[in-house]
């Protein structure tokens, strides 16, 4: 063989042997990329996770606080019929924390108690029959 053949072949082999290097790197590289997909991914997934299950522990700790909330509230009014519309079951409401009195001067006879006054004696009397009894006393 030549010495021109011989530098021919040696070049083809490091040709050669650095394409397969590049190859070789190459896959390497691929293996890397596709390793680091795999995490990130991986690491997205447990997040969303770790998302999910903290949304759903907040949720179920408000149904929590909420029963708690309503069993330690005394029921003040009594349980309405559902069968009522909303508008006749607050005036309904408000008949049921009423209650009538009654004037004991004139006896004229109110809605509410809380329409009369209680004067020192301990009675109940109207505001007309209280302002009478306020002028009489100063005349």
């Amino acid at each position: 063989m030549s010495e021109a053949q011989e530098k021919l072949e040696a070049e083809v082999q490091a040709r050669s042997k650095a394409e397969e290097q590049a190859r070789a790197e190459a896959d390497e590289r691929a293996k890397a990329e596709a390793k680091a997909e795999s995490e990130t991914a991986a690491k997205l997934e447990a997040e969303q996770r770790s998302r999910a299950e903290a949304q759903a522990r907040h949720e179920a700790e408000k149904r929590l606080q909420s029963e708690a909330l309503k069993q330690s509230k005394p029921q003040i009014l009594p349980d309405i019929p559902q069968s009522y519309d909303a508008k006749a079951s607050v005036i309904d409401a408000a008949k049921l924390s009423r209650k009538p009195a009654k004037c004991e001067c004139c006896e004229r006879e109110y809605p509410d108690e809380n329409q009369l006054t209680r004067i020192d004696s301990g009675q109940m009397f109207c505001q007309d029959c209280l302002a009478e009894l306020k002028s009489a006393a100063m005349s």
